[in-house]
């Protein structure tokens, strides 16, 4: 898709774990929560939120408490009227607003919002870009804390605006970072020259649950080592406890077997360079480390920003509390009104063995995770050198498309056929003609039959290669026959024919339903994954062709005309049968055996008219009955043979208790008597 357009003592510690909101419009609520990566994502310049109990700071995994970083931010520097100057998201020794470091502000009207490319999330948006996007604007203009009286301490602005986009998936291949994108805008009257970009990251690699903050074995600051890849633009951190390095107490010995990475994917400008610097938590001067100081000013920090260690200092020398600085440049001129794009990737990984110190074998894991996600910014730029190649421009429209990657297949059209007791499901072979986009092979495997009876259609995705799906029921796979898989074969199923005009290619009955029962039916199309790149099969999503259906007699097999076996069930019927809702209006019987076109009249034991329903097989979808519209009203499908009624008259009132008459009368006349008894 293309993008146009945050213990030294335990009085500090109270605060260090808790970022002050006093800006009382920015958004500090907000983490991804679509994939295995939990970051929260702010709209002030802030990345994590120094490890509140509350929500993840930058955990991986998901759910394991296993923290990555506490906190991160956005670093702007530039020579403005020929002197430099930096603003800043956070800095070290800043925990809350009204301390220097907290720069960015947003304006009252630009919170922070979340779009997704699912279809059935309550964020659905059509410019989305991945199934969690936040999206927000900030700037670095303001001189006084918004809202109050209080100076913003020792900030100068370049008076820039940040859009910020994040963009997370749930895929095998991409729940392991999060992509943050920034458009860095000029919005002074002033030239910003000699411009760099770059991410301070407070990194703090632990397991909150093994370990507490306090102890014998508490969980520490000070245990952490880095390093920096060139070949791979990230600098990564792990926790030297769980690597048992020598001489450190026990702590989390074992529990925090995860890298953090921080990768450069790329920028509007091709070749930037990366620098990278480290230095200890809060030491301006350090006499046992010269070589790693930590900034105090706007001139230090641009002078970091434009400086990179040697090679020889990128691996930390001993555990410490490190903290890290991705910076990009030089962007020559930005002028009044131009823009800058700058994209990172945070990324987790596991260890991908248990050897007791960092090497690359054990850091694999962490490395295809990267390297995934450079892909997926990438995009159609297959070669990433920022022009499209000959066969690169994959829907011809002269702009490099980025931030997508490997997609499923397609779902195949689908045709639901109801029947008595069972129910016929065809379907069309589009999924086996269908080019990946980054792998450009016809990379289909196989198909997957989903069944769900359910009243509510509340049905989850399938995109991995378990096939389970949340509230379906996998009633059958098949597959190509080659050498990945199961080797079924496609042939049981092949059965080519034409329903209403469309061409299908396969057949699948399932046998033993019950007719007047909601079902829902999916077939999902997978596509084969890739070992080599740790891409595990991906499969459509049930929701693209899910089909409500209700079987029953088929109403074109009932002999022309004939009332000879029409009937009623549930009969009696009790208040409350499964299939209803929980409300007077949500409840339905049904009249089964019918013919195409007939008259259902119904009365009372009186004589009394209650009710007067027109049968016509070829139109009828349930939009006389309350219950469909809540599970889905022109969704479902019919037998045509049965009529469903909710038992409320055509005054509008709920029947009671009794026996009740019915007639259906054919439109050649033949008439069929019976009853009916209702208890409630």
């Amino acid at each position: 898709m293309r993008i146009k357009k945050y213990y030294i003592c335990l009085s500090a510690l109270a605060i260090l774990f808790s970022v002050v909101n006093v800006y009382g419009f920015d958004d500090y609520q907000h983490y991804t929560t679509v994939g295995n990566i939990g970051v929260t994502v702010t709209n002030f310049g802030l990345v994590g939120n120094g490890f509140d109990q509350d929500q993840p700071a930058c955990e991986y995994p998901l759910g394991t408490k296993t923290e990555l970083m506490a906190r991160g931010g956005l670093w702007i520097g530039a020579l403005k009227d020929g002197d430099p100057r930096v603003s800043t998201g956070v800095i070290d020794g800043a925990f809350s607003a009204g301390q220097a470091g907290f720069e960015f502000a947003p304006l009252p009207e630009e919170g922070l919002i979340e779009r997704s490319t699912i279809q059935t999330s309550p964020f659905f948006a059509l410019d989305a870009v991945s199934q969690q996007d936040f999206v927000s604007s900030f700037y670095d203009t303001f001189t006084v804390i918004p809202g109050t009286n209080e100076e913003i301490p020792d900030h100068t602005p370049l008076e820039i605006r940040v859009d910020m986009e994040s963009y997370a998936w749930s895929f095998s291949y991409a729940d392991a970072y999060v992509i943050l994108n920034y458009r860095i805008t000029n919005i002074g009257n002033t030239s910003l020259d000699s411009v760099y970009v770059g991410f301070w990251q407070n990194t703090a690699v632990g397991n909150l649950i093994f370990s507490d903050y306090f102890g014998d074995y508490a969980w520490d600051w000070y245990d952490d080592m880095n390093n920096y890849l060139p070949e791979e633009s990230m600098c990564y951190e792990y926790d030297a406890e769980s690597d048992r390095y020598e001489n450190l107490s026990a702590g989390d010995l074992g529990y925090s077997q995860s890298y953090f990475g921080f990768r450069f994917l790329g920028s509007s400008q091709q070749n930037v360079r990366q620098n990278y610097n480290m230095w200890i938590w809060n030491r301006p001067a350090d006499q046992d480390y010269p070589m790693y100081s930590m900034p105090t000013d706007d001139r230090q920090r641009y002078e970091k920003m434009q400086s990179s260690l040697s090679p020889d200092l990128w691996e930390t020398p001993v555990p410490h509390s490190w903290m890290m600085l991705s910076s990009i440049g030089t962007f020559p001129t930005i002028e009044p009104g131009e823009s800058i794009d700058v994209t990172f990737a945070i990324v987790g990984g596991l260890w991908a063995n248990q050897e007791e110190r960092d090497s690359p074998e054990r850091r694999e894991n962490l490395i295809v995770n990267s390297q995934w996600a450079q892909k997926v910014y990438n995009g159609e730029d297959n070669n990433g050198n920022g022009v499209l190649d000959a066969g690169e421009d994959l829907d011809d429209d002269g702009e490099i498309d980025r931030f997508f990657g490997p997609e499923p297949p397609p779902s195949p059209n689908l045709e639901v056929v109801s029947e008595n007791g069972k129910v016929t499901l065809y379907w069309n072979n589009y999924p086996e003609t269908v080019e990946d986009r980054i792998s450009r092979t016809k990379d289909f495997e196989g198909y997957r039959i989903y069944r769900v009876q359910s009243e509510t259609g509340q049905v989850g995705m399938s995109n991995d290669v378990s096939g389970e799906v949340d509230g379906f029921t996998l009633l059958a796979q098949f597959d190509k026959i080659n050498d990945i898989g199961y080797n079924i074969g496609l042939g049981d199923i092949y059965s080519p024919t034409v329903v209403d005009g469309d061409s299908m290619h396969y057949r699948f009955t399932d046998e033993g339903v019950l007719n007047g029962w909601p079902y829902y039916y999916a077939v999902t199309a997978y596509d084969r994954g890739d070992p080599e790149t740790n891409l595990a099969a991906l499969a459509s999503s049930v929701n693209l062709n899910k089909t409500l259906i209700y079987p029953g007699e088929v109403g074109s097999e009932i002999e022309d005309d004939s009332v000879d076996d029409v009937g009623v069930y549930p009969n009696p019927y009790r208040t409350e049968a499964q299939w209803d809702g929980g409300k007077e209006r949500e409840r339905l019987i049904w009249f089964t055996n019918l013919p195409t076109k007939c008259t259902i009249r119904i009365y009372t034991l009186a004589g009394e008219l209650v009710d007067n329903i027109q049968h016509d097989a070829s139109t009828y979808y349930g939009e006389d009955i309350n219950l469909l519209d809540r599970i889905g009203r022109g969704e479902a499908r019919f037998s045509g043979g049965e009529h469903a009624w909710d038992l409320i008259s055509e005054k509008d009132q709920a029947i009671a208790t009794g026996m009740y008459l019915y007639t259906v009368e054919s439109d050649g006349g033949n008439l069929k008597r019976g009853k009916f008894l209702v208890i409630k």
